[in-house]
């Protein structure tokens, strides 16, 4: 049986506005005491963060 090792190196960046969105979001519902809307919040986070492969050296 052999075993093969592949690498993949990925470029994550954020948007510069999601962080404070996030904290925004939390601060408000923690005030109103009410429970977030957990599909808007992933389809904003996927909005916010990008994903690219890097080439291979």
């Amino acid at each position: 049986m052999t075993t093969t090792t592949t690498t993949v190196s990925l470029k994550v960046r954020k948007a510069w506005w999601l962080m404070p969105y996030l904290h925004t979001l939390a601060l408000f519902h923690v005030l109103t005491c009410t429970e977030p809307n957990w599909a808007r919040i992933k389809r904003l986070i996927r909005k916010g963060v990008t994903v690219e492969p890097l080439p291979i050296r």
